[in-house]
């Protein structure tokens, strides 16, 4: 009987000892489960047992590997906890880790909360870090690169360094806190010393000078804030940066040198924007196969996913034959950065008859850079310069609608879905 009730003591103990020693079980932005005890609002990184080696309170759960980002703030059921602390051995052992990061608000650091981290090559540490434990990165044999944000060095009783491996190792501090660090006790056992950088440099660009200028750039104070502004020429629109961000102006506060570029467009009349547009552009190439018998338009640079409508114009005496794609619609609308982006125009000699009844139809005349056009009312006008460029789309007004045109040069003109006339304007 007394026999079994040790049996049962000890098996009692050994679970006890091996006994969880959190509060809840989370995943961080990193991908990695991480255990927490809760402190009132905050909550604490604990080692997931408790067992009574500190180095084997990981033994039965998954240690963490690789790079780990500890957050400023983690879930637990319904409520949002600040991240404030690591506590004493709290990876301990997790030989597999290679980076970790933690983020603004965590404030201590427990004794040995790193020990034998072998794997562990980075440390960082942020600005509200100010409590330091006992040889918290002991054994770390591999370490390169401890970071402290701190602008003053963290309080710490006891040797925090004790049992690392520096002889390799570079402590990286704030701009300007250099001095500071060398001069208190412990930091001084780096060889390295190196500061985070006293500013960093914007450059903005223009995917297009003619389409637009960005203004912001310049040299920038550590959290200091930058205002962009993409501002559009005439007759474009200012699409996004080349981060995917759309807001113009914008202010941005600088962690590191950055380049960004602002993407400009020009306004279409027959352009329409999709909800699933990104804005950064693709190149749309619509041509004609046989120049001197029709004209292709609808070539241009605009935000992906955008519709544009292109058309096949031809000249008197030729009638449009199809796209290369197998379509003849025309004119027809088609997605930038969709399956293709080349379509070509096909044409073919027109029939007599039909070339003569449509020459009939309308009438046109220039003079000085104002062309007017005789023609029905309400037969769509299309002007097109010598390059392909859709210069004036719109209806007639009247039976005689004149438009005027930017600058003298060979245009073609036409009406409704019949061939285009070529014409000379300001000679």
């Amino acid at each position: 009987m007394h026999h079994k009730h040790r049996i049962c003591l000890a098996l009692a103990l050994a679970a006890a000892l091996h006994a969880a020693a959190f509060d809840f079980a989370a995943t961080t932005p990193s991908g990695h489960t991480l255990y927490f005890v809760r402190q009132g609002g905050a909550a604490r990184v604990v080692p997931p047992s408790t067992t009574a080696t500190p180095t084997q309170r990981w033994s039965g759960y998954t240690k963490p590997t690789g790079s780990l980002v500890i957050p400023a703030t983690i879930a637990s059921g319904t409520d949002t906890l600040a991240v404030e602390a690591i506590a004493p051995f709290a990876f301990a052992n997790c030989t597999g880790l290679v980076e970790v990061a933690t983020e603004e608000g965590l404030r201590a650091v427990g004794d040995d909360a790193f020990f034998g981290c072998t794997s562990l090559q980075s440390l960082a540490l942020p600005s509200t870090a100010d409590s330091l434990g006992f040889a918290l990165l002991s054994g770390c044999t591999a370490l390169q690169r401890l970071t402290l944000l701190r602008p003053t060095p963290p309080v710490a009783y006891r040797n925090p360094l004790s049992g690392a491996s520096l002889s390799a190792a570079t402590l990286v501090v704030p701009c300007g806190s250099e001095a500071a660090y060398r001069e208190a006790e412990h930091w001084a056992s780096f060889g390295t010393i190196v500061t985070t950088p006293c500013s960093y440099r914007l450059t903005l660009l223009s995917n297009h000078s003619a389409r637009g200028t960005a203004t912001g750039s310049g040299t920038y104070a550590p959290e200091a804030t930058a205002t962009l502004v993409a501002t559009p020429a005439p007759g474009h629109f200012f699409a996004c940066w080349s981060d995917g961000d759309t807001t113009s102006p914008r202010l941005l506060t600088l962690s590191a040198d950055l380049t960004l570029t602002a993407h400009f467009f020009a306004f279409r009349h027959d352009t329409l924007r999709l909800a699933d547009t990104s804005c950064l552009g693709a190149h749309l190439a619509v041509v004609s196969a046989s120049p001197e018998w029709g004209l292709a338009i609808g070539t241009t640079d605009a935000p992906r996913g955008t519709l544009i409508e292109i058309a096949a114009l031809p000249l008197e005496g030729y009638a449009f034959a199809g796209w290369s794609d197998g379509s003849t619609l025309n004119p027809r609308q088609v997605v930038v950065g969709g399956a293709t982006d080349l379509y070509i125009a096909r044409f073919a000699p027109a029939p007599l008859s039909a070339t003569a009844a449509t020459a009939a139809a309308w009438t046109l005349h220039a003079e000085g850079l104002r062309l007017t056009v005789g023609a029905p009312e309400g037969e769509l006008i299309r002007i097109v310069d010598a390059q392909g460029r859709l210069v004036a789309s719109q209806p007639a007004a009247s039976a005689s609608t004149t438009i005027g045109l930017p600058q003298p040069g060979l245009y073609a003109v036409s009406l409704g879905s019949g061939p285009a006339r070529k014409i000379i304007v300001g000679r």
